[in-house]
C-alpha cells in the first residue's frame, strides 16, 4: 500500500519552525539491505558476494568534483592545472577568499548530486569510485608537525553525502585517494607542488596520509556499501629514481593500520607508473587485495596481472580508462568493455569520468557559459584580467549550472552510456527539486533549517488502515530506534523522534537513514541532524 504522500518535517520544541518538505523518493531500499556483508576475494581472481556469486564491479569514477583537474575545465595552461593552482587562481580573480569559498561550496553542492547516483543505478552500474583530494578533508596548509591533525567539517559533509546517496541507490563505494598529502607523484593530478613529497618527505606526509585513511575507515567501515579503499591513485616512484619497494612498504603500513578497524574491506592497489607497473607488489600481503590497473586509451595490456591471478588468485580491476577520441569515442569504448567481459572471470571497470566541461567522452557534458569561457581564456592565454565583480558573477553562476538538472547547460549523452553496454531500462526517479531552488543536495538541504535539540517529525497519509513500521539507522546500518511498529488508521499521521537511541541516549550529529514500511511498500531516505 503506497501512501498518497510522504514528507519529513523538522519541528523545534517551541514550534518556532515548522515546514514540511515533500519528498519524491528516487531510491527504494529494502530494510534488509542495511547491514549487508562485504564482498570478498576468492581463488581464481574472483570477487564474490555473500552468496558465493561472482561479482563484476562496474561503474564510473567521480572526477572533477571532490578533486578538480584543470583539463576537465578546459584549462591548458600549466600554471592553473593542479587543484591548488585552480584555487589560487580563483582567489586572485575574485579578490577575496570568502567569495572563493562561496564558489567552491556552490560547485561541490551542484556538480555531483543524488541525481547522478540515481542515474548510475538506472544505467546498470553497481559501483562508484569516488576520487577525493586529501586537502578537501585534511587541509594542506597549517597542519601541525605531529597528530592530532586538522580536519575540515565541510569535507566530511560532502563525504557523508556520498555515503547517503550510495546507500539509497545500493551502489558500492570505493574511496579513491586521488591526491595524497604531499603528492604521490609530482604531477598536477596528485595536487603536488612539483615534488612528490609523500616520498621525498615521508616523515611529514606519510603519517598524515595514514591518519586520514584511519579517519575515513573509522567513520565509514560499518556501512557495508563502503566496500573498499583505493589507497593511492597512480603513484610515481621509478620515474624519479626512487625504489619501488618504498611503495610496497607504504601500502603495507596503510594495510596494517586499516586492518585494526576494518578486517573485510577490499584494498585496491595501484602499481607504479600510473598504475601500470606492479613490480615489487607481489606476493599480495593481504587476502583482500585487488590490483587496480589504468590505461589510456581503452583498451590495452593487463600488465602481467593475469599471471598474478593464476599464481596468487588475486583479482584485478580496470580502475580507470576512457578519454578516447574527440568526436566518436564510442567504438573503442564498446571494444574495451567487450574485451573485459570476455576475460575469465570478467574484469570489472570504472570509467573515467562521469562529467566534464565541453567534452563528449563521458555521460554528462557541462557547457561552459560565456563568462566562464572568458575566465578560461584568460588563464590559458593571459591578456586582460577579468574585473573582479564580473569574475565573481560568472563563477557563482557556472557553479550552479553544473547541476545535472540544468537542462540549459548540462547535456546527457545516451550513446556514450550505450557504448559501455550498460542497461538503460531500469527505472530511477530522483527527488523533484529544481536545481536553482537549493544549493545543497536533497535531504542535506534540511540541515540549515534545523534548530538545536529539535525533534524529527515524519508525516504521511495512508489511503487505508495498514501496519506501519518506521525505523532510524545510522550510516553503518545500526538501528537507532524503531519509532512505530503497529497498525495505523487511514488519513494523515505524524510520528516523531526525539533524537534518542535504543538506550535512551541522545544521538550525535550527523547523517541518518529512516525507513518506512507499509505492506509491500518500502522506502528509505536520509537526513542530517546538526
Amino acid at each position: 500500500m503506497k501512501p498518497a504522500h510522504f514528507s519529513l518535517t523538522l519541528v523545534g520544541k517551541s514550534l518556532m519552525f515548522c515546514a514540511a518538505l515533500m519528498i519524491v523518493f528516487g531510491a527504494f531500499l529494502d530494510v534488509s539491505a542495511l547491514g549487508r556483508r562485504q564482498l570478498h576475494c576468492a581463488a581464481g581472481g574472483k570477487i564474490l558476494d555473500e552468496s558465493g556469486n561472482t561479482v563484476t564491479l562496474k561503474g564510473f569514477g567521480l572526477g572533477d568534483w571532490l578533486m578538480t583537474e584543470g583539463y576537465m575545465w578546459g584549462i591548458t595552461s600549466k600554471s592553473y592545472d593542479a587543484p591548488r593552482e585552480m584555487e589560487a587562481g580563483i582567489i586572485n580573480l575574485v579578490g577575496d577568499s570568502a567569495t572563493a569559498k562561496q564558489f567552491w561550496k556552490l560547485y561541490h553542492d551542484n556538480y555531483t548530486t543524488v541525481k547522478d547516483f540515481c542515474a548510475m543505478k538506472a544505467w546498470g552500474c553497481n559501483a562508484v569510485r569516488v576520487g577525493f583530494n586529501s586537502n578537501l578533508i585534511q587541509p594542506r596548509d597549517g597542519q601541525p608537525a605531529t597528530p592530532p591533525y586538522i580536519y575540515d567539517p565541510e569535507g566530511w559533509r560532502l563525504m557523508d553525502s556520498v555515503v547517503a546517496w550510495a546507500t539509497e541507490n545500493q551502489l558500492w563505494v570505493i574511496w579513491d585517494m586521488h591526491g595524497a598529502p604531499g603528492g604521490q607523484s609530482a604531477d598536477n593530478i596528485a595536487d603536488a607542488d612539483g615534488t612528490a613529497r609523500l616520498w621525498t618527505q615521508p616523515t611529514i606526509y606519510q603519517p598524515r596520509a595514514i591518519d586520514l585513511w584511519m579517519k575515513i575507515v573509522n567513520r565509514y567501515a560499518n556501512n557495508d556499501w563502503i566496500i573498499g579503499y583505493n589507497l593511492l591513485n597512480e603513484p610515481l616512484l621509478n620515474t624519479y629514481g626512487l625504489d619501488r619497494a618504498l611503495l610496497r612498504s607504504f601500502y603495507m603500513q596503510l594495510t596494517d593500520s586499516i586492518r585494526t578497524v576494518d578486517t573485510k574491506g577490499l584494498l585496491f592497489i595501484d602499481g607504479d607508473n600510473y598504475a601500470q607497473n606492479f613490480t615489487d607488489l607481489t606476493p599480495p600481503w593481504d587476502p583482500q587485495i585487488v590490483y587496480d590497473f589504468h590505461c589510456y586509451p581503452p583498451c590495452c595490456s593487463y600488465f602481467g596481472l593475469d599471471a598474478f591471478a593464476t599464481q596468487y588468485g588475486t583479482p584485478f580491476w580496470h580502475g580507470e580508462t576512457g578519454e578516447s577520441g574527440a568526436t566518436d569515442p564510442y567504438t573503442s569504448y564498446t571494444s574495451c568493455v567487450t574485451q573485459l567481459e570476455a576475460h575469465n572471470p570478467p574484469i570489472g571497470w570504472s570509467w573515467w569520468t562521469i562529467k566534464k566541461f565541453n567534452n563528449v567522452t563521458q555521460p554528462w557534458d557541462v557547457i561552459r557559459t560565456p563568462g566562464f569561457q572568458t575566465i578560461i581564456n584568460y588563464w590559458n592565454n593571459g591578456g586582460t584580467k577579468p574585473v573582479a565583480d564580473s569574475a565573481k558573477k560568472w563563477l557563482l553562476d557556472v557553479a550552479v549550472r553544473t547541476n545535472s538538472d540544468s537542462s540549459a547547460n548540462v547535456t546527457f549523452l545516451p550513446n556514450l552510456v550505450k557504448s559501455l553496454k550498460l542497461d538503460q531500462t531500469a527505472k530511477c526517479v530522483v527527488p523533484a527539486l529544481p536545481y536553482r531552488q537549493s544549493l545543497k543536495p536533497m535531504g542535506l538541504a534540511l540541515a540549515q533549517h534545523l534548530i538545536p535539540n529539535s525533534e524529527v517529525v515524519i508525516s504521511f497519509t495512508l489511503s487505508n488502515s495498514a501496519p506501519v513500521r518506521i525505523s532510524v539507522f545510522d550510516l553503518g546500518g545500526r538501528l537507532q530506534k524503531t519509532l512505530v511498529s503497529q497498525p495505523m488508521a487511514a488519513g494523515k499521521q505524524f510520528v516523531s523522534w526525539n533524537r534518542t537511541d535504543l538506550s535512551g541516549k541522545k544521538v550525535a550529529s550527523g547523517v541518518y537513514l529512516y525507513t518506512f514500511a507499509s505492506g509491500d511498500f518500502n522506502v528509505a531516505h536520509h537526513f542530517v541532524l546538526p
